[in-house]
């Protein structure tokens, strides 16, 4: 076989071979001219190690470009009816729009390893380029039903045997050579996936969920398009599909998830010019408690060797023994593999002297929230740590400021708030303090991405972003109950509205002492603000929430997840009873306007005040390490769509900076 023989179209758009309108007429050009030499029998699509394609380019979504010839579906279409064979050789990812784009050619070979998905539910939408119609007819409904509506990822071994995939290879660009060769030849005949038959049956069970009122709407239209095209045919599939996608992109809910998703690659990026950063290749982290034992485990499964410090032998035991346990759970459940769970265990090295971090690259404090005792050790570490290793302290609270000014050099220090448990939560808020140096910054950053967090840049105020806008939250929630509403009924409006937890089943998760203290060291920073006392009452009967068993819950074996407390309800009447608080009625839509209104204003002003560097990371923050519901894209997205700015009341603990 020549080169001349089979034409190969490399796919060219770093760093996925996103299907923008200049890669489309790029193929497409290419195709044409294939169809024009006498010489060239046939054509391979190839990408490269990385991608194929990974789908449409998201950035054209809502423009001209979108829709510029050659659209998707008709360069697609095209594919499908040319008259010299087009086969796909899928490598990396093929996602979306690339898979779709391999559907419709005549015939596809991939490595075993490359990744398939449609990740369009994600984003609020369906595959809009066929892909609800040929996949099923390519693996079957069920599969497809379920690859379609989760986004989740398969590797391309996974299909062999279907029509989806006519060869494996560990060489899929020579093997696409040889398959298109040969249905050139009419050696062998590939039946176009449009023209295969689909069960209207296994459609029809596949579809059942339908019915299922928790449904999204992305993957009620997937299931809705696939049921019509198994019913009505194939034409009529397209139709639907393509119907239901033009819904799909012009609802809320789509419009928000595709603000979430640019807003988080966003997040994390230093403006202007970038400055060199640092290698981390070494971490210590001082605190063998829950937040440092977490921070070790994400480290640990990095990559990177960690020396956890602490006051005790047994603490440290202890540490080791539940970093053990969180690997092992995770090689149970299929994260990751025995070998790396050894080898990230025979990483961790445990002492009890802070000068064994004299050598290591990162430092990161995560010892309890006591100014006087994080000076103390941040002095000990300017002195025992090299002179370029990073100081970072996890306070969720306290001035990174203050911190640094216990240190000669306050460029290296900053601020790496983790959220809890510490090894699940992807969100970091990287604290840049006053003299914080940018290339601690950027380094910083690199680290937070190394071990596969989310980073978002706050600055130094009371709380940084999230804790801050918490804190305004609560003191509307804490206002609410006592004007009269049950906080029961406030958990049961926002947790049906989308959040993973109500703000009275968050403080019991988190410990009403804890957050009694936080409050208490609140009022001796900003005398004279106005905080509901409410958590004074749980703290003083000593419901301290979960690990008590009672909080603003009763909490049993029976019902682990609480029920509503007679006794926290007779507390509510008499302290009611007590302020001469005026009563008045929410409805549950006034109940989560009124919060997520007292949310995105101290957002808002947190912004103003230069503490956040976007309402984009003030969302991807709520997103990430408060359970936001991402399909509302974000507090100030939310805000915005729905004018809750302007009615919000305005914020009760907003202070511009710790003093």
């Amino acid at each position: 076989m020549t080169q001349s023989t089979i034409q190969v179209v490399v796919l060219d758009n770093p760093p996925v071979n996103a299907l923008s309108r200049t890669l489309r007429r790029h193929i497409r050009d290419a195709i044409d001219a294939a169809n024009a030499d006498p010489d060239v029998l046939g054509v391979v699509l190839s990408g490269n190690a990385r991608a194929f394609s990974g789908g449409a380019d998201i950035a054209e979504f809502g423009s001209r470009d979108m829709q510029s010839e050659p659209d998707l579906n008709a360069l697609i279409a095209k594919i499908e009816s040319n008259p010299k064979p087009v086969v796909a050789a899928l490598t990396g990812l093929c996602l979306g729009g690339g898979l779709e784009l391999a559907l419709g050619c005549a015939a596809r070979t991939a490595h075993p390893d490359a990744q398939l998905a449609f990740p369009e539910v994600k984003l609020g939408l369906l595959p809009g380029a066929g892909g609800t119609q040929r996949l099923p007819r390519a693996i079957g409904a069920a599969l497809s039903a379920r690859m379609i509506t989760s986004g989740s990822f398969h590797k391309a071994r996974e299909f062999q045997g279907t029509a989806l995939l006519q060869s494996l290879d560990d060489d899929p660009l020579e093997a696409a050579k040889l398959l298109a060769l040969q249905l050139a030849q009419g050696q062998i005949s590939v039946p176009r996936l449009r023209d295969l038959p689909l069960s209207t049956t296994e459609t029809a069970d596949a579809c059942a969920i339908l019915d299922n009122p928790e449904l999204r709407n992305a993957p009620k239209a997937a299931l809705e398009a696939i049921a019509i095209g198994a019913r009505l045919g194939f034409e009529r599939g397209l139709d639907a599909e393509a119907h239901l996608f033009r819904e799909l992109h012009d609802s809320a809910e789509s419009i928000a998830l595709r603000y979430a998703f640019f807003a988080e690659r966003k997040a994390g990026k230093l403006e202007g010019e970038k400055p060199e950063s640092s290698a981390i290749k070494s971490v210590g982290i001082v605190g063998s408690g829950t937040m440092g034992r977490g921070i070790a485990i994400s480290t640990l499964k990095s990559g990177l060797p960690v020396t956890l410090i602490d006051t005790g032998t047994p603490a440290l035991d202890a540490a080791r023994t539940m970093i053990a346990r969180a690997l092992t759970r995770d090689v149970e459940k299929g994260r990751i593999l025995q070998n790396a769970a050894d080898q990230a265990l025979g990483m961790l090295r445990t002492e009890l002297d802070l000068a064994a971090l004299g050598n290591v690259d990162l430092v990161i404090e995560a010892v309890y929230e006591d100014m006087s005792t994080k000076k103390q050790i941040f002095a000990r570490l300017d002195q025992v740590c090299r002179p370029d290793c990073l100081l970072a302290s996890n306070t969720s609270m306290l001035d990174i400021n203050e911190i640094a000014s216990a240190t000669r050099n306050p460029a290296r220090v900053l601020g790496l708030h983790f959220f809890s448990p510490a090894h699940v939560m992807k969100l970091v808020e990287v604290v840049e303090g006053a003299r914080t140096s940018r290339k601690t910054l950027a380094t910083a950053l690199a680290f937070a991405r190394k071990i596969g967090k989310v980073a978002v840049i706050a600055g130094v105020t009371h709380g940084f972003i999230g804790n801050r806008m918490l804190e305004a939250y609560l003191d509307r929630a804490f206002i609410m109950v006592e004007e009269g509403v049950s906080p029961y009924r406030i958990d049961q409006a926002l947790e049906a509205w989308g959040m993973a937890m109500g703000p009275f089943h968050m403080l019991d998760l988190a410990g009403n002492d804890v957050s009694y203290q936080v409050r208490s060291t609140r009022r001796k920073i900003f005398p004279g603000t106005d905080i509901a006392p409410l958590e004074q009452l749980l703290y003083e009967a000593e419901r301290f929430g979960q690990k008590t068993g009672k909080g603003w819950y009763d909490y049993s074996e029976q019902h682990p997840k609480g029920t509503a407390s007679r006794a926290v309800e007779s507390m509510l009447a008499q302290h009611r009873a007590d302020r001469k608080r005026a009563i008045r009625d929410y409805d549950d839509h006034e109940i989560v306007s009124t919060l997520i209104g007292a949310l995105a204003t101290e957002g808002r002003h947190i912004v103003a005040e230069g503490f956040a560097r976007s309402e984009e990371d003030v969302d991807v923050v709520y997103l990430y390490g408060y359970g936001f519901p991402r399909h509302r894209g974000g507090p100030m997205h939310h805000a915005r769509m729905n004018g809750l700015l302007e009615a919000a009341i305005p914020s009760l603990s907003r202070k511009p900076s710790c003093p």
